[in-house]
């Protein structure tokens, strides 16, 4: 009875346990919380900013995190039921974070190695993102 037991919980888990990606393919996978209250309206125009101001940990071969945790936001607004059309998302990039958003040929310059970056950006892009660059850390 006990090995039932663990069976069936185990079987009840895994159902919820498959990542899924309703807005944003392959990047901020997100796992449904059936118990979850909803909060949102999906009906309202949700507006939200990033700030982005440290790099990964070896910025010329790594994936920014923070990109990740933008794709991951959506997609949860996208399991949510809120439509990409009633997102406006801002990323502000800073300081540190400052490579992450050039082209390839900018950052092979730079770095001697194309921007693991452009997959991610190109995607939130093409899904209602906006990114600007602080002109402060345009100066630095």
């Amino acid at each position: 009875m006990k090995y039932l037991f663990l069976f069936i919980l185990f079987t009840s888990v895994s159902a919820f346990s498959q990542q899924q990606f309703p807005t944003m393919e392959k990047f901020g996978g997100v796992f449904p919380i059936p118990e979850a209250e909803q909060l949102l309206d999906v009906n309202k125009k949700h507006k939200i900013l990033f700030d982005i101001t440290s790099a990964a940990t070896n910025q010329a071969t790594e994936m920014n995190k923070s990109y990740e945790l933008v794709a991951r936001l959506m997609n949860l607004y996208g399991l949510a039921g809120v439509k990409k059309e009633n997102l406006e998302i801002a990323v502000v990039i800073h300081y540190e974070a400052s490579p992450t958003i050039l082209n390839d040929d900018s950052f092979m310059t730079k770095f001697n190695n194309k921007n693991p970056n452009t997959e991610i950006i190109n995607i939130l892009g093409e899904n209602v993102v906006k990114f600007y660059v602080c002109g402060q850390s345009l100066r630095q």
